[in-house]
């Protein structure tokens, strides 16, 4: 009886490990892959619409016409003739407040969170109560825009902004920070409860 060669197994092991670690030069990747979202664009036919106040009957404008907060950079901040400006913290990131119409009683507030205790948790909406105003002026101009050092928290918003908009209506909006890029994000928020006093 003929014996099998014993070293022809571990050669085919070698040889099958070896080919298959190698990469063809035409397959190897030559860029990062990129990711294209496209957004539908708005009919022209039709008109964007606003919400409504259902309680006085008036139309709010959407928050693209009333401002815009972003991190202020020096490019950023290089474009402006004349800016406000507040500090709470020195070290802190610059926003930038943009108002796009006369936005009045502009209030920048501290803020606590606040759960009602009688309302179920899952259904809760989340609620703030102005720990104290940080800036406040009468009138906020779109050619006077406002920078504000401030800490932003990313995980429970504690800053805020309150103003009477252009239809008499008082806004408020909450900051927050992104946990994905840190990018700002602002959100409307429902009215902010007053301080309570000591």
């Amino acid at each position: 009886m003929k014996q099998p060669k014993r070293w022809l197994a571990p050669a085919l092991v070698l040889l099958l490990v070896v080919g298959c670690g190698r990469v063809s030069p035409t397959l190897a990747p030559t860029a990062q892959p990129t990711l294209t979202v496209t957004v539908p664009a708005a009919s022209p036919t039709e008109p964007p619409t606003s919400p409504t106040d259902t309680a006085s009957g008036t139309t709010q404008p959407p928050l693209a016409d009333l401002f815009s907060a972003d991190y202020a950079t020096d490019a950023l901040l290089a474009t402006l003739d004349t800016y406000d400006e507040f500090s709470e913290e020195d070290w802190a990131e610059a926003i930038l407040i943009q108002a796009h119409a006369t936005l009045k009683e502009f209030n920048y507030v501290a803020l606590d969170f606040v759960m009602d205790e009688d309302s179920d948790a899952d259904d809760a909406s989340p609620e703030y109560r102005v720990s104290r105003v940080l800036f406040s002026t009468g009138e906020l101009l779109p050619e006077k825009p406002l920078v504000i050092h401030s800490l932003i928290s990313e995980i429970i918003p504690s800053r805020g902004i309150s103003f009477v908009d252009t239809s008499g209506r008082t806004q408020y909006f909450i900051f927050g920070t992104s946990g994905k890029d840190g990018s700002l994000v602002v959100g409307e928020s429902s009215p902010f409860t007053p301080a309570t006093k000591p």
